[in-house]
């Protein structure tokens, strides 16, 4: 019995003049739930130093404002991991003038554009796996990289997070037969 092919992550939104592609966020729910439980206890247990504990001493003990600043960073990081993991979508529109890249969580993020002029060398780029490279987290969560890259002046920007090499394929593939001009060269 031959294996069923996987239909793609990504969803194509044709408006004419411009090609839209939206990829969900990965799902890993091992993670999602692990994350979520290391956040209630994190909270809860944390809380209770920053609001409790810390508050009662008289006068500033810099080891509790660091220990603080530092509980608060850890909080704001976990939770916006889980909620890209929850509701992240990245969305990717190429058009004549350039393209432009956003990760958005329920609408909001921060927007990149690239001009077409400057664009050289759209390509697939399959991620190197690097142990300890803390960058790459954030890559096999689809929060930064992706499989798709090309060159930017003397930088190399890459996109399309948490897909495969086979779906970055197809995508380069349609964002080139409907726009020559970012064919690799």
């Amino acid at each position: 019995m031959p294996v069923v092919p996987l239909a793609p992550r990504h969803t194509l939104e044709d408006t004419g003049d411009e090609l839209r592609f939206y990829i969900p966020s990965i799902k890993r729910w091992y993670l999602l739930l692990l994350l979520a439980f290391w956040l209630v206890m994190w909270i809860g247990i944390g809380s209770q130093f920053v609001f409790g504990f810390f508050p009662r001493m008289a006068g500033i003990d810099w080891f509790s404002v660091v220990w603080s600043i530092g509980w608060f960073l850890a909080t704001g990081y976990g939770l916006l991991v889980l909620s890209w993991m929850l509701g992240g979508v990245e969305v990717i529109e190429v058009n004549a003038q350039g393209i432009s890249t956003r990760r958005q969580i329920l609408g909001l993020g921060r927007t990149c554009e690239y001009a077409g002029d400057h664009i050289r060398c759209l390509r697939v780029a399959p991620m190197n796996f690097a142990p300890y490279a803390h960058y790459q987290s954030l890559e096999q969560l689809g929060l930064s990289g992706g499989q798709i890259a090309f060159d930017y002046g003397a930088k190399t920007i890459r996109f399309g997070g948490g897909i495969d090499e086979a779906e970055a394929r197809l995508i380069v593939e349609t964002i080139v037969q409907r726009f020559h001009r970012y064919q690799r060269k």
